[in-house]
This record gives C-alpha cells, sequence and structure tokens, in this order.
C-alpha cells in the first residue's frame, strides 16, 4: 500500500492548525502547493484533501483509511521478499475502482498543471542507452552469482531460497565494479574484527583497482563536454570517491567536482550551498536601460557525484547538459526525481542528454525495461476516463522462472523473455476484467429476479 501507518508530530500539528483554520473562516482558508501531490500512494489523496475540507471524505461516508481502501482500491495477499531475506504476504493494490466519483472529488479540491499547461519551457531530452561490455573479472563474478542464483531458487531447501535477494543484489554490484561485493575488513575499536556494511568515503581507496568499465565511459562522456554541467548518479559512496579520483586522473580539476551524499555533504546548508556553486547565478539586466543591475556569479563546480541526498529539494538544472546514470532504482518516481534534477525551468541548456550505463549480459538493461515500462498509477487515475484501471506496478511481478530468463547471456533473449511476460500479463489482466464483468452481470440478473419474485 506504500502508506505509513503512523503520522509525524509535524503532520499532526499541521492538520490541527488546518482544521482550526477552516473553523475559523466557514470551512475554507487552507491551500496546498506541491510539485508531487502524491507518488506512494492513492492515500496520499485522502490525507491531503482532508486539510483542504476537513469533512470532505466524511460526506461521501468514508470515515477513515480501511473505508477509503474498501472503496477505491482492490487488494490481493502478493507474497513479498523483504530484504532481510525472509518472505511475508502483504496486501497489494492491483485495481483501483469507481475512479469517476474518486476523480470528481480529486478535482473539486484540486487543480493539477504541468509544464506543458502553463507554458513553461523545458529542455528537450535524449535518453541514451549505453551498453558497455564487462570486463573479465566482472563476468567470471557474474556467472558465479548467476550459477549460485539458479541453484538457490531451484532447491527444494526453502530456506536457502532467501538468499535469493542478497545475490541479486550482489549482481547489481558487481555489474557496477568488480570490487564492490567485497568490501574490506577492519577492526572495530574493541580490537575484534569486523565486516564493514559497505564501501564509504574513507575505505574506497582500498580499491585494488579503481577502474572498471562503467567509470570509465562515465569518464569519456563528461569529458567531451567539459564546458557544461554534469550530474552522475549511483547509490555507493564508495565508487563516488573512486569517480572523483578517475575524473582527476583525466585532467578535471579536483575543485570543480561536488560530491552530493550524506558523508561529504550531512547538512542542508552544506547541499544548498553546493547546488548554488554548481549553478552559479546569471547577471540580472534591466530590460529598458540595459543596465546591469546585478554582477554575475560564476559557477564553481562543473560536476556533482550524487545519490538519493540529491533525489528531491535540490536544483541543479541551470547549466546541467548531462545526467548520468551508473546504476538504476528500483521504482520510476525515483528515475523521475534524479532526471528532474536537470529537466526543468530555467535550464540554459537546449537539449539535456540523460545515460543510461547498463552492463551488457547483466540485468540492466531488464531492469531499466521494467522501470520505464511502469506506467504511473496517479496519471491513470487523473487523467484516464475509465471506470477501473489496473496497477501495472502490481502487474509486472516475476516469478522465478521469470527471473532466470532475465539473467540469461543473452541480451535479446533475455528482451524477449520480458516481452513475452507482458504479453502474458496483458492477456492475464483482460481475462481478469472479463471475469469481472461476467460477474457484475450475473449479480444483476439475480437483482431482476429478486425484484420480478417479490413483485
Amino acid at each position: 500500500l506504500g502508506a505509513i501507518s503512523e503520522g509525524s508530530n509535524r503532520a499532526m500539528s499541521f492538520a490541527l492548525r488546518a482544521f482550526l483554520t477552516q473553523r475559523f473562516t466557514g470551512g475554507s482558508g487552507v491551500i496546498l502547493l506541491s510539485a508531487t501531490p502524491a507518488k506512494n500512494s492513492p492515500l496520499e489523496f485522502y490525507t491531503l484533501l482532508q486539510f483542504v475540507d476537513h469533512y470532505c471524505w466524511v460526506k461521501r461516508g468514508i470515515n477513515n483509511n480501511d473505508d477509503f481502501i474498501d472503496r477505491y482500491l482492490r487488494l490481493e495477499i502478493r507474497p513479498i521478499l523483504k530484504p532481510d531475506g525472509t518472505i511475508e504476504s502483504r496486501s497489494a493494490v492491483v485495481c483501483f475502482m469507481i475512479l469517476y466519483e474518486l476523480r470528481d472529488i480529486v478535482f473539486r479540491f484540486g487543480d493539477f498543471k504541468d509544464a506543458k499547461d502553463v507554458g513553461l519551457v523545458m529542455p528537450e531530452t535524449r535518453r541514451h542507452q549505453v551498453f558497455i561490455p564487462m570486463n573479465e573479472e566482472q563476468r567470471s563474478k557474474y556467472q558465479r552469482y548467476r550459477t549460485e542464483y539458479e541453484k538457490i531458487i531451484t532447491s527444494r531447501d526453502f530456506k536457502e531460497r532467501y538468499r535469493a535477494l542478497a545475490i541479486l543484489s550482489a549482481m547489481g554490484m558487481v555489474a557496477l565494479h568488480p570490487e564492490l561485493d567485497q568490501p574490506p575488513v577492519t577492526r572495530s575499536r574493541s580490537g575484534s574484527m569486523k565486516e564493514k556494511r559497505g564501501w564509504t568515503w574513507n575505505n574506497a581507496k582500498d580499491f585494488v583497482h579503481p577502474a572498471s568499465p562503467k567509470l570509465t565511459r562515465a569518464v569519456e562522456i563528461v569529458m567531451q563536454k567539459p564546458l557544461c554541467g554534469h550530474i552522475i548518479f549511483c547509490d555507493p559512496v564508495g565508487i563516488h570517491r573512486v569517480l572523483r579520483d578517475l575524473l582527476v586522473a583525466a585532467g578535471v580539476d579536483p575543485s570543480r567536482i561536488a560530491v552530493l551524499n550524506a558523508d561529504r555533504a550531512p547538512k542542508p546548508l552544506q547541499r544548498q550551498e553546493i547546488a548554488d556553486g554548481f549553478n552559479g547565478q546569471p547577471a540580472i539586466i534591466d530590460p529598458e536601460t540595459g543596465r546591469v543591475e546585478q554582477e554575475a556569479v560564476e559557477p564553481i563546480y562543473d560536476i556533482v557525484i550524487a545519490n538519493a541526498v540529491a533525489y528531491e529539494g535540490i536544483d541543479l538544472q541551470v547549466r546541467t547538459c548531462d545526467v548520468i546514470h551508473l546504476d538504476l532504482p528500483m521504482e520510476p518516481a525515483t528515475l523521475q526525481q534524479r532526471n528532474g534534477r536537470a529537466v526543468r525551468q530555467g535550464n540554459m541548456q537546449s537539449v539535456v542528454d540523460i545515460y543510461y550505463l547498463l552492463s551488457e549480459k547483466s540485468y540492466d538493461a531488464i531492469k531499466l525495461g521494467l522501470i520505464t515500462g511502469k506506467l504511473r498509477w496517479m496519471s491513470d487515475i487523473l487523467k484516464g476516463a475509465d471506470r477501473e484501471t489496473n496497477n501495472p506496478a502490481a502487474g509486472m511481478d516475476l516469478s522465478v522462472e521469470d527471473m532466470l530468463l532475465m539473467l540469461a547471456d543473452d541480451p535479446e533473449a533475455a528482451k524477449a523473455a520480458l516481452a513475452a511476460i507482458k504479453l502474458r500479463a496483458d492477456v492475464e489482466r483482460r481475462e481478469n476484467a472479463s471475469k469481472r464483468a461476467w460477474q457484475r452481470l450475473g449479480n444483476l440478473i439475480s437483482y431482476l429476479r429478486m425484484a420480478v419474485s417479490r413483485e
């Protein structure tokens, strides 16, 4: 469901103030402005609209979250593999229902505009999928992990199958850098040996061979256009330091490289200073007299290496010409947030190139296909005309057999397998819709027979 079970103190304080404002003004006085009104769960609309009209849902007989879910969402129990390797059953939204009523309520209080609706000038985007061969060490490790993964998920020992997620995670790290799956071992303060949870900024100097095919290609892309801004995204902090050192070795001034992660920029002020230093400030000129009212402030950074710290709340768009993805997040919203750092109003570049660096014979390309292939449920709810719509995110679950196909050596075979999975999922959705329609027809006939018998 993607819903938070308990509200924060800040949210509760705001809810009380919104309620008191409405009571004081006779039911109005609260206006919300947001660039991302809802992205995780339809339940966010339930909460947001109550800030604007405390009784908007109660008037419809919806008194709490459970009533909202029962009315507008169809749930099914799905097995979920948790990060700790255990499996548990959870509710998943598979369908949105009675959308005409939900849209009526949402549009009564909400006005939704995108860049085109209000005439904002946005830079053009060019997307590039760059396939990069893995080196020998990567191929060897990847093959070993793939064999281990296949052995685990085809085993009759279900306890072993819980390790499958860890194996997939390791494969993703190896596709980025061959040493990323083996963090160094250091001594704790007590003197006992303790393995690090992952590579850090400090221990990244211990990489035996810092370069990897993906990192080398990223450096080449940056060096092709040295006079504009570049944003490079990847989650592992250790890779941030390795990449910075590789850029310096290629001739980039180290003072022109900024790093946005919780280790190097832990405070919001530091992150804002980096954003300001990357964007610079254009001169302000009086259009009538031509006089310079405020001198331009030249940017001090040309490259920003970032992870999740920069996904939201950081504007890096003024002079960005390239966005480079060394790895991929798990959901489409995060990928859009990454690209949105550069593709937004105020970018002085007419075109932004977005590069997805994908390791050959890995599931990088399949993962990108799954992410970009998922439709945004919010778009379906707000912009569609259907009474009901399926949740595409719930329809793309991969079985064990499907995942084995995804990890095939032949990329073309993997793409064909993905197309077959999508086709099968589409057929299943149509069959389910047909069954529901026949059930409704059967219910209608039953109601008619009851009416006749009563007469």
